[in-house]
C-alpha cells in the first residue's frame, strides 16, 4: 500500500514536458508569420527595386542631356526634335542609324553623339523598353532645352493622347 501511495505522490508531482505542445507551436509560428508579413511589407522589396531603376533612368538621362548639351556647345546642331513630352521620339540604338532609325524606327538618331566617342561612349538602353532599335529613352524639347525622359519614370514621356 505504501508503494501505491509512493506512485501516487510522485504522478501527481513529476510533470510530463518532453517537448512543446501542439498550442505552443501554433503560437510561436503565428507570432512568427505576423512578424514577417510586418518585415516584408515595411522592406517591400518590389517598391525598392523600383527606385533603384528609376535612379539608373535618372542618371542616364543626366547623362543622355549632358552629352548633348556638350554636343550643342561645341556648335553643332540637332533639328527636328518634338517640342513637348507629349510628342518625343524615341532614342535608337547606337547601330541603328539614319533611314533605319528616322523612317523604319520612327525614332530619332542621336549616334553623332558617339562619333570618335567624344560626347558618349555609346548610347544608353534601358533593358526594360528596348527592342532591336530603341533604346527606351525618348527626346524632346522644353522650351529651349533639350531633354530627355523614359516613359517607366515619367508616364507622359511621348504618350500624348
Amino acid at each position: 500500500m505504501k508503494k501505491t501511495e509512493f506512485h501516487r505522490q510522485m504522478l501527481s508531482t513529476h510533470s510530463y514536458s518532453n517537448g512543446f505542445t501542439l498550442i505552443e507551436l501554433l503560437l510561436a509560428i503565428g507570432i512568427i508569420s505576423i512578424l514577417m508579413a510586418i518585415i516584408i511589407g515595411a522592406i517591400n522589396p518590389s517598391k525598392q527595386y523600383r527606385d533603384a531603376q528609376n535612379a539608373d533612368r535618372t542618371y542616364t538621362i543626366r547623362m543622355y542631356e549632358h552629352a548633348i548639351s556638350q554636343y550643342l556647345i561645341d556648335g553643332n546642331a540637332i533639328n527636328d526634335v518634338p517640342a513637348r513630352i507629349g510628342i518625343a521620339k524615341p532614342i535608337c540604338q547606337d547601330l541603328v542609324t539614319g533611314t533605319d532609325c528616322t523612317v523604319t524606327a520612327e525614332g530619332f538618331d542621336l549616334s553623332a553623339l558617339i562619333a570618335g566617342a567624344k560626347y558618349a561612349p555609346s548610347l544608353p538602353v534601358d533593358p526594360a523598353l528596348t527592342g532591336s532599335t530603341i533604346t527606351g529613352y525618348y527626346i524632346f524639347k522644353d522650351g529651349s532645352f533639350i531633354r530627355i525622359c523614359s516613359p517607366l519614370a515619367d508616364p507622359d514621356c511621348g504618350n500624348e493622347l
